[in-house]
């Protein structure tokens, strides 16, 4: 996920439609989700932080990844939340999106958060993990937001959709 040890960001997941369906097609009006983090010293606080969805053709992010999607086929791309985030408590924190995501029930599913916070802070933990290959990427660094290329990742923030 956003990661407080560096002043920028970018984090993004795929998952397959049938994650979502059961191999079945069913549209999905996602309301907001819950992810999982550990090792902060709360409140920790996010800067600027933008969350993106999309509706995605690929099931897996190539080897290096272009860290804004452009190398995916994405349609519907939406940023469907931004500003401040605070971390009140260590396990599952939850977003209410700002604009809801309307999943088609057949497409793959892509989300990125970019965190564009510039500054760093005591206090910053980790997201919780489970093994996902490829279904992930990364990149972080100091001075400025991250372009171009980042890391395919094989393990996903553990997560929870809210319809």
């Amino acid at each position: 996920s956003f990661y407080g040890l560096y002043d920028y960001s970018v984090y993004a997941a795929i998952w397959e439609d049938t994650e979502f369906t059961g191999g079945t097609t069913t549209e999905r009006n996602i309301q907001g989700f819950q992810f999982e983090l550990a090792g902060y010293t709360t409140p920790y606080t996010y800067n600027n932080l933008s969350i993106y969805m999309a509706h995605c053709v690929e099931d897996v992010f190539p080897i290096g990844p272009a860290v804004d999607g452009s190398d995916l086929t994405l349609t519907d791309e939406t940023l469907v939340w931004s500003g401040n985030y605070t971390i009140s408590s260590n396990g599952f924190q939850s977003i209410t999106l700002d604009t809801p995501f309307c999943y088609n029930g057949t497409s793959n599913l892509y989300v990125r958060f970019e965190n564009r916070d510039g500054s760093w802070q005591s206090g910053f933990g980790w997201g919780e993990y489970a093994v996902a290959i490829d279904k992930a990427m990364y990149k972080f660094q100091d001075t400025t937001y991250p372009t171009g290329f980042g890391n395919e990742y094989n393990s996903r923030l553990n997560w929870k959709f809210e319809y």
